[in-house]
């Protein structure tokens, strides 16, 4: 109910208190009028019949003081026909009076029926008018509290998703077998010495687990003209691995001597005990480690990788209950994740401010209304 029908209804309220009570005063004042009237004409009438009797009385008195019978006689009758004229004339118009009196009272009786029927019929009204109004108003509190439940429910913790900027969404478990030989230097062979050459051999086996997903930093979010939810950057990222175990299958110093005084064949020795062993073993390591760090060939893992994120993306953003659109690359302007859902739950926390708002104001008016 709107405040401009509360306000009518209650002018209309205001208005039949008003009429009720002048026509009250119009009814008092009428039926006192009445009354008086019907006062006096019933003394009135009273009055004629009382005459009529002393008439009649007075003609036996006034008779009874002459001598002659018949003089006496003459007055006596005289009076009494008078008397009894007047008398006769009188009961009519008292038993009409009588009649009319009781026919008025029934027709003030109906017509006061029939008003308090009207009135009935009135506030009948009123109240199936008052009543539609409450129904009304318990419809729009029910809407209202749907639309700030639905509200409440469009709104995404912001703290908790901020700190997911690198999101990993495939492991692969792998190996790889990283072979090394490097010359470490030599000598040529002359007429009586033979020439000496020096190789390190190294072959080890490693398994590890690499973390591939996409950096939500690098994603932008904007809402379009149409209210659809643009996104785009999406892109595929290495993000780091871990050694699960390391197999060294070989690692030795060669040396190879050829030529000299007696020119045999070139014969080769292992050195077991050759003190660069241990650095050259590091440095085959560390050189292995830092090509796993910048990331193996995994760009058949793009596609799946982009379809993954789509959908972790959709049901993060389900709340927003908009549609959304993915696309390659976007021209206009966009906001991270973080910043763009902090934007979207400032604009529902103003949306529920509005509706806890016109929720109080439904809930008041139904107390006024006497509904709680």
């Amino acid at each position: 109910m709107t405040e401009k029908n509360e306000s009518t209804r209650r002018r209309e309220q205001r208005a039949r208190k008003v009429r009720r009570f002048f026509r009250d005063i119009q009814k008092r004042f009428n039926r006192g009028w009445r009354t008086f009237v019907r006062f006096l004409k019933n003394i009135y009438l009273a009055l004629l019949m009382v005459a009529g009797v002393l008439m009649v009385a007075g003609a036996v008195l006034i008779a009874n003081t002459f001598t002659e019978k018949s003089d006496a006689v003459a007055v006596a009758a005289l009076g009494a026909v008078l008397g009894t004229a007047v008398f006769a004339f009188t009961l009519p118009a008292v038993l009409r009076t009588k009649v009319d009196e009781g026919v008025k009272q029934a027709e003030a009786e109906i017509e006061e029926k029939l008003e308090m029927a009207q009135e009935i019929d009135s506030l009948r009204q009123s109240e199936d008018e008052h009543l539609d109004e409450i129904i009304s108003l318990s419809k729009e509190k029910s809407r209202l509290e749907r639309e700030l439940e639905k509200q409440k429910h469009m709104h995404i913790e912001v703290d908790s998703i901020r700190p997911i900027e690198k999101v990993s969404f495939i492991e692969v478990k792998s190996m790889i077998t990283d072979v090394l030989q490097k010359e470490l230097g030599q000598s040529e062979p002359d007429a009586i010495r033979k020439g000496t050459a020096y190789e390190y051999l190294g072959v080890l086996d490693t398994r590890f687990k690499a973390n591939l997903g996409v950096d939500m930093n690098k994603v932008g979010f904007r809402i379009d003209k149409e209210g659809k939810v643009v996104i785009s950057g999406i892109s595929s990222e290495f993000q780091g691995f871990f050694v699960e175990k390391e197999d060294w299958k070989l690692f030795e110093i060669r040396e190879k001597k050829w030529g000299g005084l007696l020119q045999s064949q070139p014969n080769t020795r292992i050195l077991p005990g050759d003190e660069r062993l241990a650095e050259l073993t590091i440095e085959q390591r560390s050189s292995l480690m830092d090509r796993l760090s910048m990331g193996m060939d995994f760009s058949y893992l793009d596609e799946s990788i982009r379809k993954i994120t789509m959908e972790y993306l959709s049901v993060l953003l389900a709340p927003l209950q908009r549609e959304i659109r993915f696309v390659e690359e976007e021209a206009e302007s966009t906001l991270q994740l973080g910043d763009f859902l902090s934007i979207h739950n400032a604009q529902v926390q103003k949306q529920i401010t509005v509706l806890q708002r016109k929720l109080a104001e439904v809930e008041q008016q139904m107390l006024e209304d006497g509904e709680v």
